[in-house]
């Protein structure tokens, strides 16, 4: 499959987060983590995944603005730095603004 990187969203000593586009334009954010630079960035990316596999699933079904793909990055620069707990309250306080603001925007359509 070919994509495009779309956008930069955050870098660092021994990662890279940005945002990429496939032909369909659908966005989706990737992780580039030098494993060879820190293991341990790698082992708490593991101790989120599920918190951001459900950032994915969201980011298939709905079209987030930048300030969401920030979010979620610093959301995963958290989690790599260790706050894996604050980590995963921020990837829970992500989710809980998207559904609010598209429950409001489906209500407003009807």
């Amino acid at each position: 499959m070919n994509f495009n990187i779309a956008n930069i969203i955050a870098h660092g000593d021994g990662y890279v987060i940005y945002e990429k586009t496939d032909n369909s334009d659908v966005s989706e954010i990737e992780i580039v983590v030098d494993s060879e630079s820190d293991t341990s960035l790698i082992a708490n990316l593991r101790k989120v995944e599920g918190e951001i596999n459900c950032m994915k699933e969201l980011m298939c079904n709905v079209q987030l603005d930048s300030a969401y793909k920030k979010r979620i990055a610093s959301a995963i620069i958290s989690s790599m730095m260790g706050c894996i707990e604050e980590s995963k309250l921020h990837f829970l306080s992500i989710e809980e603004d998207v559904l609010a603001y598209y429950s409001e925007e489906l209500n407003f359509d009807l």
